[in-house]
């Protein structure tokens, strides 16, 4: 394989790990270390980027991605720390349409977020369950098990999707 293929190939192999952790660091970015929507977006453009230039061996993406956007994030904060807030008198009135807008972004991405870190079998039963509206008959029998373990598959569902939304909107310590 010469050099112009394996350039190729890290190329398709960060494209598919943008696709599959981007939506995550944004939102580790926001809810966890408060970094603006506006700028996560670009803290995480700039960590693909680097990890495009230097292609480190990594043997978990997914941790090695959170540490960085940790990385990326405190030291966005460090460089704001010397600036000074607007005197009051130069200050806008607050827009809280805009504040409305960013909480149901927010809450969007991280529901989305939450769906897809739930696997295959759990967003699927969910979907049918709650936005198709299916029956727990149909489901059951679709899924080749007895209603009452669908009951139960659909509790365990909705403990874990809840679990992982409620760690995703909790405030850093």
């Amino acid at each position: 394989m010469n050099e112009t293929d394996e350039q190729a190939g890290a190329v398709r192999n960060v494209e598919a790990l943008y696709r599959s952790h981007a939506a995550l660091l944004i939102t580790t970015a926001i809810c966890r270390y408060r970094v603006p929507p506006h700028d996560a977006d670009g803290l995480v453009h700039d960590i693909f980027a680097s990890f495009l230039e230097r292609r480190p061996q990594v043997n978990d993406a997914q941790a090695y991605l959170l540490g960085a956007i940790k990385n990326a994030s405190r030291h966005y904060w460090r460089k704001r720390a010397h600036e000074a807030p607007f005197l009051p008198e130069h200050a806008n009135t607050a827009d809280h349409g805009t504040t409305m807008y960013l909480d149901r972004w927010s809450l969007r991405h991280a529901l989305a977020v939450t769906l897809a870190r739930l696997g295959d079998k759990c967003r699927q039963t969910l979907f049918r369950f709650y936005f198709a509206e299916e029956q727990r008959d149909s489901i059951a029998r679709e899924l080749r098990t007895t209603p009452a373990n669908l009951n139960q598959l659909l509790h365990t569902c909705r403990r874990r999707a809840r679990e992982m939304f409620l760690s995703l909107m909790e405030p850093p310590r």
